[in-house]
């Protein structure tokens, strides 16, 4: 049960990650995306094909950004066991036989 809480804990983490920086980059991305209007009288369409994908952008990059962490700290995790499991080997505790 601790492996599911750490995981949902990294996962939070990274979602909260990927929502951040998207907001901080969307907006410049999506208006390189509809930067050109194309001659429409109305751009009420334009405008919200735009904001469509930025709430969908801003949902991707929080599930990558959880994703990316939970992996990346399942990876450092088992990387510190292994250190720890090979110093264990090489140096024996006193008195052990």
């Amino acid at each position: 049960m601790v492996w599911l809480k750490r995981a949902l804990v990294q996962m939070s983490v990274g979602a909260v990650l990927g929502f951040v920086v998207w907001c901080l980059i969307g907006k410049s991305t999506t208006s390189m995306m509809f930067g050109s209007l194309g001659g429409t009288f109305s751009c009420r369409q334009d405008v919200e094909i735009g904001l469509d994908k930025f709430v969908a952008m801003q949902l991707y990059s929080a599930i990558g950004g959880a994703l990316s962490v939970l992996a990346g700290a399942t990876l450092v995790r088992r990387s510190w066991s292994k250190r720890k499991a090979k110093s264990a080997r090489a140096n024996p505790s006193p008195g052990v036989l």
